[in-house]
């Protein structure tokens, strides 16, 4: 069975300042601060679903409350890996599912938030000209921008594959070192098209200032 055949619409919510989980990649965290130990510890004991959101501009005041403002859109993992630290915390590996809107959060006496969300699928037109101009494009960018992740065995096999551009653009926005405010409008984004003109407008105005590349595979995120 499919793991999003589980999904029961509600799910723990772990708002992040500085990190976008996606669809169709892994993200590796670091559990450290009790709310989260405690909301990892649950998941695992449960069914190992939780929504990756992304922090809002102007959190700085309320990050430790549980009403610091995130964006509408998540994305919904299930943890597939995870190994509890003798001192309580957590190194765990997440699997993105799905975007899901987040409808509402449920009053409750954990120290974490949880939310009912649904699940909200892509829109995209299937090998359209313009879907396959913009998916050239995306790829090109990120080959010129960062040479040797592309040239990586896995990353080149997947490139030249035929997967659809939903998955490749989801994993380049991962791979990329994006800003915050940027890769929640690629989350955000339902058409995959508008996604990729987002993805590949960064890319190409980052060509012109050669920054160094995000080491590959990404490292451990913690909370």
């Amino acid at each position: 069975m499919d793991w999003i055949d589980d999904f029961n619409g509600t799910a723990p919510l772990f708002p992040l300042p500085n990190v976008a989980l996606y669809p169709h990649v892994v993200q590796p965290l670091h559990m450290f601060e009790p709310r989260y130990r405690q909301m990892t510890a649950d998941a695992v004991a449960a069914d190992g679903f939780l929504a990756l959101a992304v922090l809002r501009p102007g959190h700085d005041d309320t990050y430790n409350r549980k009403d610091a403002p995130i964006y509408p859109t998540a994305c919904l993992g299930r943890i597939t890996g995870s190994r509890e630290l003798p001192d309580g915390r957590w190194d765990v590996t997440v699997q993105g599912l799905s975007r899901v809107t987040v409808t509402r959060e449920l009053p409750g006496e954990e120290l974490y938030r949880v939310g009912e969300m649904e699940l909200r699928p892509d829109c995209l037109e299937e090998d359209s000209p313009e879907i396959r101009r913009v998916s050239g494009g995306v790829i090109e960018s990120f080959g010129r921008l960062y040479p040797q992740m592309a040239e990586h065995p896995m990353v080149e096999k997947m490139l030249r594959s035929d997967l659809p551009f939903a998955v490749l653009c989801d994993f380049i926005a991962h791979a990329t070192e994006i800003e915050t405010e940027t890769a929640a409008r690629i989350l955000c984004e339902p058409d995959v098209c508008s996604r990729g003109r987002i993805l590949n407008g960064y890319l190409t105005a980052k060509l012109a200032t050669k920054r160094a590349a995000r080491p590959f595979p990404p490292a451990f995120s913690a909370n």
